[in-house]
């Protein structure tokens, strides 16, 4: 299957977990830089930890994977944001485990509810994202 482009939003902390997850799989690093909160000093500087924003290619199954076994099971919510190039995923806070907030190109919020335990159930959602 051919590689996507996403930004993925993480701390330094999970995009080491991402590489090791990742260690025998295609997945490539081409872009890493700092998030920036706002343009207000100190809200930047309130921050307790530092979110990088990396820019990833990898297949939509592997994906799927870590959406299903990592980040909606073990994490938050998910926030899918099509309003970026690439499409940015975030971990996204007070939304509960296995939902998906999908943000499309107009900037409409649609919530998904997905079977975590099943990555091969989000293949289909991922398509559809992917193919818009």
């Amino acid at each position: 299957m051919s590689e996507i482009s996403i930004r993925l939003e993480l701390s330094k902390k999970d995009l080491a977990d991402e590489k090791l997850a990742a260690k025998n799989v295609d997945f490539k690093i081409s872009k890493v830089e700092l998030v920036k909160s706002s343009k207000d000093i100190a809200l930047d500087e309130a921050r307790f930890v530092e979110i990088l924003a990396v820019i990833v290619e990898l297949t939509i199954p592997y994906l799927a994977k870590r959406i299903a076994e990592h980040w909606l099971k073990k994490e938050q919510g998910l926030q899918i944001d099509l309003r970026t190039t690439p499409t940015s995923f975030s971990k996204l806070a007070n939304v509960p485990k296995g939902f998906i907030l999908i943000i499309d190109k107009d900037g409409n919020p649609k919530i998904e509810k997905t079977n975590y335990e099943k990555p091969e159930d989000i293949i289909p959602l991922l398509l559809t994202i992917f193919s818009k």
